[in-house]
């Protein structure tokens, strides 16, 4: 991910000037993004289609006429706004694939708000997972309850279940999240917990027995063509001509996908607000037996088609050939200091599939929506203290401190680690699928 560190900064104490130099610096790369809350975009529009299943609307079509009114304020459908048409009467794969806002509008308000609630807490919308990570935040799922808590001084309307049916507003969800997500979709309605740890053995090596819990079954409440019309939805958004996810087609393997292109605004180092749009693209492959989900976010990026799927579609390819027993050589990465400029689209040298033209949308951007967007706060600064090694003074001394007890490792050279001076590991005698990327990052 970007930004990023070199985590052996820290071993066995990390140097005062680049503690300082991280803790200060504008990308924040010691912020855990995986598990901050970000507004999702039109990728929510998923566990809004599970709310629709939930009120029996599912097969019901609605009327994209480029805009729908609630009260004095009219939220647009992105494609009045980009070419002053509309998306006419369509269903709910269709919706999907092509991200109508409109279809979404009247489809959350007929799904209701409190069947939203019900599938967000299924899902994990707005709770923290409980995955092994201090810094996690919950998010927020708004609906009235939240609203009279809040915001005292506002009521609930259609405008607001409109607004929370594409994914803005107040809604604030982690990549986490809309990974846990995306494989409930793609293994049929199941919301597992995640972790970090795949298993426990004990000093015998023996594995300790620890199961998978399950967080929601959204399987008991909607039949499985019903999770399947909403499975389809998503391979036509990458796989369908008309579809916001090209960018993310793997040459022989069948990946499907929801964009996602939320308004937003940061305020910088000078607490001045400026546009940062994020940018998301949620995707599991292969569609009929699915083993991978991804979930990817790009700060300030034109649209989630043009700049999340190209990046969901590599990470997809590598997942996709070490699980075909393709030998990654290790080897150490520069740091990345990040940005927060412009990305206009993600385009990779060697892509074998045209990516979307930097001209399309997919949904969500300028919907006109009826209460305040959300504003990025600068993100806190870590807690914790670690160990911090202090430059030498006058008399030649110098030490360590920490505001905490922490320990110093003992730091051992052992051949190859890293994989410094070559790959220890034989490299594969067949190239990699996937084109030139894999040729390349196989076998060198």
């Amino acid at each position: 991910s970007v930004p990023s560190y070199d985590q052996n900064q820290f071993i066995p104490s990390i140097q005062d000037s680049d503690w300082v130099a991280l803790r200060e610096s504008k990308t924040v790369p010691l912020l855990n993004r995986a598990v901050q809350g970000f507004a999702p975009g039109s990728t929510f529009k998923i566990p809004i289609s599970f709310a629709g299943c939930l009120a029996g609307i599912q097969k019901s079509r609605f009327n994209c006429s480029g805009s729908v009114t609630y009260g004095n304020t009219s939220m647009q459908c992105w494609i009045q706004r980009q070419s002053g048409g509309s998306h006419g009467t369509i269903g709910l794969s269709e919706a999907i694939m092509k991200s109508c806002n409109c279809f979404f509008y009247r489809y959350g308000n007929a799904a209701g708000i409190a069947n939203i609630t019900k599938v967000g807490k299924i899902l994990g919308v707005g709770e923290r997972t409980g995955i092994e990570l201090e810094d996690e935040k919950a998010g927020i799922l708004p609906n009235p309850d939240w609203l009279r808590a809040n915001r005292p001084t506002e009521r609930w309307s259609d405008g607001y279940t409109a607004n929370t049916a594409i994914g803005q507003g107040m809604v604030l969800t982690s990549p986490l999240q809309m990974a846990s997500v995306t494989a409930t979709v793609a293994n049929g309605g199941k919301a597992w917990n995640p972790h970090l740890l795949k298993r426990v053995m004990d000093h015998d090596k023996v594995v300790i027995d620890n199961p998978p819990s399950l967080r929601g079954d959204l399987s008991a409440n909607v039949t499985a063509e019903e999770i399947e019309l909403i499975r389809r939805g998503m391979w036509k958004v990458v796989n369908d001509p008309g579809g916001t996810g090209k960018g993310a087609r793997i040459t022989g393997v069948e990946v499907a996908g929801k964009t996602g292109t939320a308004q937003n605004w940061r305020r910088n180092e000078r607490g001045v607000k400026v546009d940062d749009n994020h940018t998301w693209f949620i995707s599991f492959a292969p569609y009929q037996n699915p083993k991978f989900a991804v979930c990817v976010l790009v700060q300030n990026g034109k649209s989630g088609g043009g700049c999340a799927a190209p990046v969901a579609r590599r990470v997809l390819e590598q997942c996709l050939a070490l699980e075909n027993g393709y030998v990654v050589p290790i080897a150490a990465m520069e740091p990345a200091n990040g940005h927060f400029n412009h990305v206009s689209m993600v385009q990779y040298a060697d892509a074998g599939v045209p990516l979307v033209p930097v001209t399309d949308e997919d949904g969500d951007v300028g919907a006109g929506a009826p209460s305040a967007e959300p504003v990025d706060e600068p993100a806190s600064r870590p807690s914790a203290t670690p160990n911090i090694r202090r430059k030498a003074d006058s008399a030649g001394s110098a030490g360590s401190s920490s505001g905490q007890n922490v320990p110093q490792a003992v730091p051992v050279r052992r051949p190859g680690i890293f994989n410094r001076g070559g790959s220890q590991e034989p490299k594969p005698s067949e190239p990699a699928p996937g084109g030139g990327f894999f040729r390349k990052f196989f076998n060198r």
